[in-house]
């Protein structure tokens, strides 16, 4: 990907090649063979990978579930100067996420700095990161196909600002920031541990956002359930203190083995590792490690494992790999803890996390019936059943009928039955008596002068030389008519028809 000064700015942004304006606030990835959402719709829902330059100047990035492309740009728009839209390589936008993305972000030294955030459009597809090849060296995507196929190309970092930043640093602050990127990310200091202690201590560190780091307690068992990594195979690399760690990872000492999922500084501490000789490893490569054999009440005390799903007690340890010792529970045991509630919905049960009360109904229903059968009426911050959903226009979410029916703030159109925010829209109150939003009845019925009213009774209308239009059955008789004509000083435009005025005023005599 490069910079030309000769693509169009969107938003009063340099789009480079690789990208596409969705709006004046929010680019995409551009379509490529191999990435997700190669075709662009807003209604299109899915996991976004978003990067964005808030209105106070600073790099976020989050990922978002459920949105479209439209809604990111809506809900994001208020604080964001601009919004990039990742398109993710085929394993997912999860996975994209947090392999490719956040790693772009955790720890990058260049983010402190004002000229790296505002041109963040210039390095957001090339997603640059410390290679876990070459030390202090950039890694990152030269092009779309290179990032379809996972490929990056290790560059040392003052050759990676020369190449993108060259025309707005000097040649003095890129040797700085060169310095800065390598000391960074030239010699991490990693600590490999298989002590039980420090390894409950890394875990309890509740910054790194693991399920399994019971800061204060909680777990089921009679110890924190980490401690089973303390060998003889397993233990836990980490960088920073035990107290306060900047990362972690599971790790197999013996074999030199990382498993592929960091928590924390993924950057530098992958690049440590495989400085230090490591390899990455899946769920096959963990087959056979031991780790401590803890009984609890008849069950076992195990943490979340994420290299293995299953184990056997061999009598000593336990074995990962096949078995009947489930290893996915966030209990700290290998069995599930009895619910706290039922879905009033499903049926299933629920912890206290996952319980929302709908309170409109008196219903207690779990997170994944309350996203699907459910929304949240932003009027009166209470869930109603979707069919209870009002159709709306204006005001800032969704909305019941009950709340939009009982509100002054809002009325209903008779003529698409929709409710209007009084904010955004007009309403408008027609001779006959009923209510339409102003556009409604600017394009369906006519203004009648003489009334002051719009009307619905379009075959009754009688157009002035004035350029004014009255209804001919909004006067009593012929003689008032004519004295509106005399008052306005003007005449009909066209000679009435008999169903225009003179059937009406023969009714009216």
């Amino acid at each position: 990907m490069i910079v030309s000064p000769a693509v169009k700015p969107a938003g009063g942004f340099v789009l480079p090649e690789d990208t596409e304006r969705f709006d004046d606030v929010v680019s995409v990835t551009k379509p490529a063979t191999g990435l997700m959402f190669d075709t662009v719709f807003s209604k299109e829902w899915g996991y976004r990978s978003i990067t964005m330059l808030t209105k106070e100047g600073n790099i976020a990035v989050d990922g978002t579930t459920v949105a479209s492309l439209e809604e990111v740009s809506r809900l994001y728009s208020p604080f964001a100067q601009h919004i990039h839209v990742h398109r993710p390589a085929p394993d997912g936008a999860t996975e994209f996420h947090h392999n490719e993305v956040m790693p772009a972000h955790d720890g990058n030294p260049w983010l402190q700095h004002q000229w790296y955030r505002d041109n963040f459009m210039r390095w957001v597809e090339l997603l640059p990161r410390p290679s876990g090849t070459v030390p202090g060296a950039v890694a990152y995507f030269q092009n779309l196909d290179k990032r379809v196929r996972n490929i990056r190309t290790p560059i040392k970092p003052g050759r990676f600002l020369q190449k993108f930043f060259g025309d707005i640093l000097t040649q003095e602050q890129i040797h700085e920031h060169a310095l800065e990127w390598a000391g960074r990310f030239e010699h991490p200091d990693v600590t490999i541990t298989q002590d039980a202690d420090e390894i409950e201590t890394v875990y309890r560190a509740r910054h790194l956002g693991s399920c399994m780091h019971f800061p204060n307690g909680g777990w089921e068992g009679s110890c924190h359930p980490a401690r089973v990594y303390a060998g003889p195979d397993l233990g836990i690399a980490y960088l920073g203190s035990s107290e306060y760690p900047d990362a972690r990872v599971l790790v197999w000492p013996a074999r030199l083995l990382f498993f592929d999922k960091f928590y924390g500084d993924q950057s530098r501490l992958r690049s440590a590792l495989v400085t230090m000789g490591y390899r990455p490893g899946w769920a096959e490569n963990f087959e056979g490690a031991r780790i401590q054999r803890i009984r609890y009440q008849g069950n076992y005390v195990v943490p979340y494992v994420d290299c293995a799903d299953w184990a056997e007690d061999d009598g000593e340890y336990l074995i990962l790999g096949d078995g009947d010792i489930g290893l996915n529970q966030t209990n700290g045991l290998n069995v599930e803890s009895e619910p706290d509630y039922t879905c009033d919905d499903c049926g299933d049960g629920m912890d206290d996390n996952e319980r929302n009360y709908i309170s409109s109904i008196d219903r207690d229903v779990c997170d994944h019936c309350c996203e699907r059968n459910y929304f949240l009426c932003e009027g009166s911050n209470e869930y109603h059943r979707n069919n209870e959903l009002a159709r709306t226009r204006g005001g800032d979410g969704s909305y019941s009928l009950d709340h939009v029916k009982d509100n002054s703030s809002w009325f209903q159109c008779e003529g698409d039955d929709v409710y209007y925010h009084r904010a955004q829209y007009t309403s408008v109150e027609t001779y006959e008596g009923d209510t339409y939003e102003a556009s409604h009845a600017e394009e369906n019925f006519f203004y009648c002068d003489h009334l002051e009213q719009w009307v619905e009774d379009t075959d009754h209308r009688v157009d002035l030389k004035n350029g004014q239009s009255v209804y001919a059955k909004g006067f009593r008789n012929e003689d008032e008519f004519q004295e509106y004509l005399t008052d306005n000083e003007t005449e009909v435009r066209d000679p009435p028809s008999p169903n225009q005025l003179e059937l009406p005023i023969q009714e009216a005599a």
